[in-house]
């Protein structure tokens, strides 16, 4: 491939397991009940678990990905009996799985546990690689839509439910917590693309752990500052409720979860107008949820208002 092209690899890897956790608990390492105590439901939440596992599996190292303006070539696996949830993360990603293996290590895990890891190879061109370094004062922030928790915080999460005595069969509108709380992360590929396309996005941040907070100041370069306008968009009820039920300041809620922003771009203030109506034409939800500001110590911190 020429030079001026990067490879950018990307690996992660989750835990599944059946040793200590329950029906009650909710996170990226939920694990099937025993034999003996199987039921349909639980056989329905296992399936649902492991689906979205593995769709998580190609989610966050894409997201990670499209954060330097990345196009991807193909995505690996390596798990067993979970090809399916896989399969349909590269589909909404857009690219090509490739192979896969499987491998035992007695003695490394505890029974009933089990790793799945995979990694994601794309190519960018060197002029185009999105770094932040463009980033300037007045450049203004767009946060896109999450579609829960993401995968991030269930630490706090699952300590929620449990001091709260909460079940994850609770109604919850019209749906349950369960359900809600095991969304599947968003796979933001294509609409990024179709933003990068449409005007010059100076930087990306996938709001991961470490939550908003954390997460912007990675791609702003030293010496500006990020302004976050709160009102700017409506809290999801699920991180109303767990910011109620858990006594959870402000502070800690944005530094924990991304609070129902996924990704945040960054753009020149006269490409905003635009940029929003590309995320929404591409059926986005959208907001103007801040601006980049200069600051006299040198670092780079966020500032909600």
């Amino acid at each position: 491939m020429s030079s001026r092209f990067l490879l950018v690899p990307v690996v992660l890897a989750l835990t599944m397991g059946t040793a200590s956790t329950s029906r009650e608990s909710v996170s990226a390492q939920t694990a099937p009940p025993t034999a003996a105590t199987t039921t349909l439901d639980d056989q329905a939440e296992l399936a649902v678990t492991v689906y979205n596992s593995n769709l998580a599996l190609v989610r966050d190292v894409r997201n990670v990905q499209i954060g330097r303006g990345v196009s991807d070539l193909h995505f690996m696996d390596i798990a067993a009996t979970v090809i399916r949830g896989i399969a349909d993360g590269c589909r909404l990603a857009g690219c090509a799985l490739i192979g896969g293996e499987t491998a035992e290590m007695p003695g490394m895990y505890a029974a009933g546990e089990y790793d799945l890891a995979g990694f994601c190879v794309g190519a960018v061109e060197r002029k185009e690689i999105i770094n932040g370094s463009k980033a300037r004062a007045g450049d203004a922030l767009i946060g896109i839509a999450s579609s829960g928790p993401h995968a991030n915080g269930y630490s706090l999460i699952r300590k929620i439910l449990k001091d709260s005595g909460t079940t994850c069969g609770r109604k919850f509108g019209a749906t349950t917590i369960g359900k809600v709380l095991m969304a599947p992360t968003r796979i933001y590929i294509k609409p990024v693309m179709k933003l990068i396309n449409t005007v010059p996005v100076k930087a990306l941040a996938h709001i991961t752990g470490g939550g908003l907070t954390e997460n912007i100041p990675r791609v702003i370069p030293p010496g500006l500052d990020i302004v976050i306008d709160t009102g700017s968009w409506v809290l999801p009820g699920i991180f109303q409720w767990l910011q109620e039920q858990g006594n959870v300041d402000a502070a800690e809620m944005y530094r924990v979860f991304n609070c129902g922003v996924g990704m945040v771009a960054c753009v020149a203030a006269k490409d905003l107008k635009k940029a929003l109506g590309c995320l929404t034409r591409a059926g986005e939800s959208a907001w103007h949820i801040g601006y980049i500001r200069k600051n006299r110590g040198g670092g780079s911190s966020v500032i909600f208002t």
